[in-house]
């Protein structure tokens, strides 16, 4: 524009003015106004726009506004980077926070909070005693743990569930909004009706001590039951405490499992490892309840071949038993598979991921979640847009709409979407079928006791296998004990 309304940011920012000026004039000074804007938007909001501003011109835009403003939260970069999710952020690393500080020390004096991440209370309290931020913005560390303050009084009695940053309180693939650490998040009006509390404790059996198994026990004994959970491995976490430390993105889900394991004993939970009870011992100990929470286990793709010795599985690659070379290609692109790409493609190797679909992570495809996690700038326009997480590798290469028909130690034969048969020449393989519950070790409990559940992945809805509906379906178990 060329008028009052553009060149400088002064005048790019007179519209803001005029309102703020127009808002305190009519409702008066006690009417509080909080801005939020990015520290640093050079391609403007989500990378949309062929202009945005720099660090200079919202350090000039906020002193602006100041004499009619309360407070100012900066965010992240771009409208998608204040969404930190595991796959583009990391445990400490805020740079919301040198944009408040280059703020404050350009004389700037009203309230400022920052906001994109935070949740750990010893880096948030550190970070108020530098004396530059006055407010932290925190929603979905919330949303996870309600109780977060009443639980940092205690003095390390209790621990806030920490967030996993998986976004699904903002727009789930169902269209609910639901918190995946938190079965209650979203239910507050329902709760003098869901939960009318425990009239008798009983002894209950947790069967499994992967995420949702863990999570089960120690909701059951937070209210009051005598529980003992048994895990027939000799480490508790389930799949989760191979993937969860290995891959760079889960590093949220690696801090949910620690606390979990640290939760048990919080809460008295009895844990007895490499122990898959009998039937019958469930009977003759007493146990009023089991809650089964037994997983599930991989599956090969009906494809000739993928069961062939040196074709490995996504267990395979994060157990760290699959013995991998540089080419190297999956067949499959759901979560797993490309999560299990990104991982490859981050120690280096050259991936190429195979998909019937049209998208990678199809039950992620949604606002804020890995779908839109980074921005990218098409050269000659000097803008672009938001792109998947597995944008940021060079060496990662999807290919859609095709169909394998065969695979080997090191090809794989597909057909793709003009009915062309093809092949690639790689030096690894790997495949994913998806996952099949595992009911029938469930099952074998559900006699032993007058109460008996499912919870988790081997809930025979073959639909819930995410972390979010397990814990839904433990608290609910819970809540029926």
């Amino acid at each position: 524009r060329d008028d009052e309304y553009g060149g400088e940011i002064e005048n790019r920012g007179r519209l803001q003015l005029e309102m703020y000026q127009a808002i305190k004039e009519a409702c008066g000074d006690q009417f509080i106004i909080q801005i939020a804007l990015m520290g640093n938007s050079p391609y403007g909001h989500d990378a949309l726009i062929p202009h945005g501003y720099t660090t200079d011109e919202f350090v000039r835009f906020c002193k602006l506004v100041e004499p009619y403003i309360d407070m100012v939260e900066v965010r992240e970069q771009s409208g998608v980077g204040y969404q930190n999710c595991g796959y583009n952020s990391r445990p400490g690393v805020h740079p919301c926070l040198e944009w408040a500080k280059q703020l404050r020390e350009a004389g700037f004096e009203k309230t400022i909070a920052v906001n994109g991440g935070f949740g750990d209370a010893d880096e948030m309290e550190s970070i108020l005693k530098e004396g530059y931020i006055d407010v932290i913005s925190i929603g979905r560390s919330l949303r996870a743990e309600p109780r977060l303050i009443q639980k940092l009084r205690t003095e390390g009695k209790e621990v806030p569930a920490p967030c996993l940053r998986c976004n699904k309180c903002h727009t789930h693939p169902n269209g609910i909004g639901r918190c995946a650490v938190n079965p209650k998040n979203a239910l507050a009006n329902h709760m003098p009706v869901i939960d009318k509390g425990v009239v008798t404790p009983k002894k209950v059996a947790v069967i499994g001590g992967g995420p949702v198994g863990m999570r089960a026990a120690c909701m059951a004994a937070e209210r009051g039951h005598n529980v003992t959970l048994f895990e027939k491995e000799d480490a508790l976490g389930g799949k989760a405490r191979f993937y969860a430390p290995l891959y760079p993105q889960q590093w949220p889900m690696n801090q949910y499992i620690n606390w979990c394991i640290d939760e048990l004993s919080r809460r008295g939970v009895e844990v007895k490892l490499s122990c898959e009870p009998d039937p019958e011992d469930i009977k003759t100990q007493g146990f009023e309840a089991v809650i089964a929470c037994t997983g599930s286990a991989e599956k090969r793709p009906p494809v000739e071949g993928a069961k062939d010795q040196g074709v490995w599985s996504n267990e395979d690659v994060y157990k760290q038993t699959a013995s991998l070379g540089q080419k190297v290609v999956v067949v499959g692109g759901g979560t797993v598979s490309t999560e299990t790409a990104m991982y490859l493609a981050s120690i280096g190797k050259d991936v190429t991921v195979l998909t019937r679909g049209y998208v990678l992570m199809p039950r992620e495809a949604r606002p804020h979640g890995p779908h839109t996690q980074f921005e990218f700038i098409v050269p000659e326009k000097g803008y672009g847009g938001v792109g998947a997480a597995w944008f940021i590798y060079d060496n990662l290469k999807p290919v859609y709409g095709v169909t394998t028909t065969k695979v080997t130690p090191e090809s794989v034969t597909y057909v793709d979407k003009d009915g062309n048969e093809k092949t690639i020449e790689c030096d690894s393989v790997v495949v994913s079928g998806g996952y099949s519950p595992l009911t029938e070790e469930a099952v074998k409990y559900g006699g032993c006791t007058l109460q008996f559940y499912f919870a988790g992945d081997c809930n025979p809805d073959i639909n819930k296998h995410e972390l979010m509906y397990g814990n839904i379906d433990a608290y609910g178990a819970v809540l029926m004990l």
